[in-house]
C-alpha cells in the first residue's frame, strides 16, 4: 500500500511540475518596435541637439509640453505624443560610440515595458557625453518602462 501510495505522490508531483512549466511557456514577453530619435531629427546637422538632463539619468516623455522644456532645439522633431511616449536619456563613455540598439519588450505578466539600450563602442579613447532615445508606444495607466543600460 505505501509503494502505490509513492508512486501516486511521485506521478502527482510529476503533472504539477509539468503544468507550472505549461503555464510559463505561454507567458512569452513580446518584442515591440521602437523608433530611434536619431532617426526622427529633422535638422541638417542631426547630432547638435541638447537635453536638458543630468548625465546618467533617464526621464519618459509624455507630452509636447514637457518634449518642448527638455530639448533645444525642440523643432527639429516631429512626435505624436498621443500614440508614443519617449524615452531619452544620457550617459557617459569611456571611448567613441559606433552604434545604439534598442529591444523594447513587454512583460506578459505585468504589461510593463523593458528598454534595453545597447551601446557598441569604438576603440578610441575619448570620454563622451551621449544622449540617447526612442519612442515607445504610450504607456496605459500605472504602466511602467524599465531601462537597462549595456555597453
Amino acid at each position: 500500500m505505501r509503494k502505490i501510495l509513492k508512486i501516486t505522490s511521485v506521478f502527482a508531483f510529476i503533472l504539477m511540475l509539468s503544468a507550472c512549466s505549461r503555464q510559463d511557456e505561454s507567458c512569452v514577453n513580446p518584442t515591440l518596435n521602437v523608433e530611434d530619435l536619431e532617426k526622427l531629427n529633422a535638422c541638417m546637422q542631426p547630432s547638435l541637439f541638447e537635453v536638458d538632463l543630468p548625465v546618467g539619468d533617464f526621464v519618459v516623455v509624455r507630452s509636447q509640453t514637457d518634449f518642448d522644456k527638455l530639448f533645444t532645439p525642440s523643432e527639429c522633431f516631429n512626435i505624436d505624443f498621443s500614440k508614443n511616449d519617449l524615452v531619452v536619456g544620457k550617459k557617459e563613455l569611456r571611448s567613441n560610440l559606433v552604434s545604439i540598439d534598442y529591444t523594447l519588450t513587454q512583460d506578459c505578466k505585468t504589461n510593463n515595458l523593458m528598454l534595453k539600450v545597447v551601446f557598441t563602442r569604438g576603440l578610441a579613447s575619448v570620454v563622451s557625453i551621449v544622449i540617447y532615445g526612442t519612442l515607445i508606444p504610450k504607456l496605459q495607466g500605472e504602466q511602467m518602462v524599465t531601462v537597462t543600460l549595456n555597453d
